[in-house]
């Protein structure tokens, strides 16, 4: 019933967006580039892409979506991946409502709808991004990523990243389910960025840990 009704929903933001790019003119839109970036550690390999867009033509409206991918060289350790996609609505500067599809490793897919508030310039980058999941379960996540790069000389700059992730399902006492912390130190020069990389990787409600640390190498596609 809720996956239903996520999908009508869906529908009627994909109409109103049609509707919007046929009365709207072209505008110029200055979107963020699309963010690569590829971990060597000691424990895996993790892969990362970040595209996060607005329409030209409805510029209220844009797309969101989120890869990750962590492969460890260690059988005994563990795999994981993740995938969402969401369609976004500006409410306010700065500040959009999501709607999109979830899935990851052991779950199936699932609607999920949220906020996300972003503000950036040359030397930072905020991201904040709680959503939750219209399933039997209940589960929220709340995601948090920082930047801070200033600037050396002409083209190079210091980098530095945290980003975290929480996830657990309110239904069940708030259980754990996921979580992670990662931290990144380098610097970037033009749209490359590589350093240090560590991940502090949880799992499941006995929040089991595994660690990752080792080199980063990100790339702005634009």
């Amino acid at each position: 019933m809720t996956t239903k009704l996520f999908l009508s929903i869906a529908s009627l933001f994909t109409s109103i967006s049609i509707l919007k790019a046929q009365e709207t003119a072209t505008l110029e839109v200055k979107n963020p580039p699309i963010i690569v970036e590829t971990v060597f550690g000691d424990k895996a390999l993790g892969f990362q892409t970040t595209f996060q867009k607005k329409l030209t033509t409805a510029p209220k409206f844009g797309i969101f979506a989120v890869s990750d991918i962590i492969g460890t060289w260690d059988k005994d350790d563990t795999d994981g991946f993740m995938v969402q996609g969401n369609i976004t609505y500006e409410l306010m500067k700065n500040f959009n409502l999501m709607g999109g599809f979830h899935m990851a490793t052991g779950v199936d897919i699932r609607p999920a709808v949220g906020v996300i508030y972003s503000k950036g310039s040359p030397d930072y980058v905020i991201v904040f991004n709680p959503r939750y999941y219209i399933d039997d379960n209940g589960e929220m996540e709340a995601f948090l990523m920082g930047e801070y790069k200033p600037k050396i000389s002409e083209n190079w700059r210091f980098y530095s990243k945290i980003q975290a992730m929480y996830a657990a399902i309110t239904n069940e006492g708030n259980p754990h389910t996921r979580s992670y912390l990662r931290l990144r130190a380098g610097v970037n020069y033009k749209e490359i960025s590589f350093g240090l990389a560590s991940n502090f990787e949880y799992f499941g409600p006995q929040k089991f840990n595994q660690n990752n640390f080792g080199l980063f190498v990100s790339t702005a596609l634009f």
